[in-house]
């Protein structure tokens, strides 16, 4: 195991030295050693990858999670973020961490990022292109129904009501929820996810995002 870190910790060392000696000529210089000139710079330099869905955060959530178990990933960090929701996972030798970044209610941003689970400088662009290639062909298999519902379980748990996680599945946790929620807006308490419902949740979140958003600014100017 000693000698199988020793090689590890020299190809690190021999790669970043490589890295600064190449500063200002790095195609040419990577040509040279035989590392494919720009198409190496890239993997090592630019190996973080994204895309832009046209789908709610909380459907493409859903797709990624399908994807890293279809994958046979395992699945060690999921949760909310300040920007929308953060996903890690574990493979052999590497670590993925996926951002979810909300641009509206019907579009998402996804970030991977790839890399060695010793060497986290070296990227694995590869492996990042996988997952979201499949990540889009699971949203396109994904029922609106489902993504739907995992869109008003992740805006009432913003909101303070507790539904454990975003999965899609109406149970009777987020069907109490949508009850509460319904009460306490005067509405009338049926526990169904309608069109009205996803409206009204949109427009108190983005109500409280924008009080939060001031109270940042506020309190950045003090």
């Amino acid at each position: 195991m000693r000698g199988v870190w020793s090689v590890r910790a020299g190809r690190a060392v021999l790669i970043i030295a490589c890295l600064l000696a190449l500063e200002g000529c790095a195609a040419a210089a990577l040509s040279v050693a035989g590392l494919a000139g720009g198409a190496g710079l890239q993997h090592f330099i630019n190996g973080i990858v994204d895309q832009t869905f046209s789908s709610p955060i909380a459907g493409t959530r859903l797709a990624t999670l399908k994807t890293l178990k279809r994958m046979g990933m395992s699945v060690e960090k999921d949760e909310r973020s300040d920007d929308g929701w953060t996903i890690a996972a574990k493979a052999v030798e590497r670590k993925i961490d996926i951002d979810l970044e909300a641009l509206s209610d019907k579009s998402v941003r996804m970030r991977v990022d790839v890399s060695r689970e010793y060497f986290f400088f070296i990227k694995d662009p590869a492996t990042g292109n996988e997952i979201i290639d499949l990540t889009k062909a699971e949203l396109s298999r994904l029922p609106s129904k489902r993504t739907r519902i995992a869109s008003v379980q992740m805006m009432l748990s913003e909101l303070g009501y507790d539904t454990y996680k975003p999965d899609g599945i109406l149970g009777r946790k987020t069907r109490n929820a949508i009850l509460r929620f319904q009460r306490k807006n005067a509405k009338r308490a049926d526990g169904k996810v309608s069109s009205r419902l996803v409206a009204l949740l949109q427009n108190r979140r983005n109500a409280l995002k924008a009080a939060r958003n001031k109270a940042r600014i506020d309190k950045g100017r003090q």
